[in-house]
């Protein structure tokens, strides 16, 4: 089962996306307090990445044999793969779909806290430190990330800004990274666009098309998302889809 600080409300939303044997097998591990103020959580299976003797197995093995388990580095490694496979399209370069649904997994249970986002935290302790000290991932969930995304143009270290970046490039590729963002529009998804294939946001278009009809909570946190997307065209989502393949050779 999820750690017991998941709710009932975050078990239907794993469910609502993933198979059930990943959506709910998930044991406790060490613990991470990076950003203090953010609180304490658990790392994903003990390590902070995709679990080496997971569905992944096979594809780490193929495509990120020589790097080491933890702090997301297994979990990037594949990243970059299955990036690079939407390109290729050629047999032996695909990561398999258990695999794919393993990081989807990793993604969703890791935004809730930034201190289970390990590069993320220690790059970003100190901005978060300043720009945003009282603000807390236990009691509002994924917080302190959108705390430091409202704020970034005040974000002094370079690292901590590349991290943020990252992770608006992530929510751009599935929005279920995205806490606040998920947690929002979860429902509309299902009722609005529920044959929509998962992934590169085609949900949150399809949310676009049919915005009259949206929730007013999903359509703040769809405005919130248009306003990152206002700083960078890469994290716009219709030309992040029509130009996937320019943002892979500016962004290698």
């Amino acid at each position: 089962m999820p750690r017991s600080s998941i709710g009932p409300i975050i078990v239907a939303l794993f469910a609502f996306s993933l198979p059930s044997s990943l959506a709910l097998s998930k044991p406790d591990g060490t613990k991470s307090n990076i950003i203090e103020a953010a609180g304490e959580t658990d790392l994903y299976y003990g390590v902070g990445d995709v679990p080496a003797d997971g569905p992944c197995k096979g594809d780490i093995k193929a495509f990120c044999k020589d790097v080491t388990e933890g702090e997301s580095r297994v979990a990037n490694c594949l990243s970059k793969r299955i990036r690079a496979s939407k390109l290729a399209n050629v047999a032996g370069t695909k990561v398999n779909q258990k695999c794919i649904d393993e990081m989807v997994a990793f993604r969703i249970d890791r935004s809730d806290n930034i201190n289970k986002d390990v590069p993320l935290a220690k790059a970003c302790v100190e901005d978060a430190a300043k720009l945003c000290p009282e603000v807390s991932d236990l009691s509002s969930p994924g917080s302190t990330l959108q705390c430091l995304k409202e704020k970034k143009q005040k974000v002094v270290s370079k690292r901590c800004k590349s991290e943020i970046f990252r992770t608006e490039i992530e929510a751009v590729e599935d929005f279920r990274s995205d806490y606040k963002l998920r947690t929002a529009c979860t429902d509309d998804i299902s009722n609005l666009c529920m044959d929509v294939e998962p992934g590169q946001s085609r949900e949150i278009e399809c949310l676009t098309s049919k915005r009259m009809q949206v929730s007013w909570e999903c359509q703040d946190q769809m405005f919130r998302s248009e306003q990152v997307a206002e700083d960078d065209i890469r994290l716009h989502v219709r030309l992040f889809n029509k130009c996937f393949g320019d943002y892979q050779v500016t962004t290698r």
